[in-house]
């Protein structure tokens, strides 16, 4: 691990990123600097699920056919040295074709057949708002801890 890298949950404009020079550490503070990628990946997981649960929980809509809460999905994304959360919706209604994560996300305008529209009914982003301070209190205490060698 030789540059940095990114922990990242999509969604907020919330980044942590950690650059450690690792030729100016000892072999040992070298060894547990290598391990927070992975220490925060195996974090990010649960943050992941805990998301998930929370928006299904928490959603500002009433269920008609279940198929927009089973859409919402947490998960983590490793790209090289970036660790991002993503939650998203993927419920689309095979049948019509009705976008669910867009129209409950951000409303729908009034149609021209007299529709009056669908005020938004957002999930996401106030998941993300609910758990921005745990998941970023979390990740520093994970760097926190590996670099004072309280981690394995």
């Amino acid at each position: 691990m030789g540059g940095a890298f990114s922990f990242v949950w999509v969604g907020m404009a919330s980044t942590v990123t950690f650059t450690p020079n690792l030729s100016a550490v000892s072999s040992t503070l070298r060894r547990r600097l290598e391990q927070v990628p992975d220490a925060l990946a195996e974090f990010a997981e649960g943050q992941a699920a805990q998301l998930e649960t929370y928006a299904k929980e928490h959603r500002p809509w009433t269920d008609q056919t279940n198929a927009a809460r089973a859409g919402l999905t947490g998960q983590v994304v490793r790209e090289g040295a970036r660790i991002s959360i993503v939650l998203y919706h993927s419920a689309t209604d095979p049948n019509s074709g009705y976008e669910y994560p867009k129209v409950l996300e951000l409303g729908s305008p009034p149609q021209d057949n007299g529709h009056p529209g669908v005020p938004p009914h957002p999930i996401i982003a106030p998941t993300f708002a609910a758990h921005q301070t745990q998941i970023a209190e979390g990740a520093r205490r994970i760097v926190m801890s590996l670099i004072a060698g309280k981690v394995s």
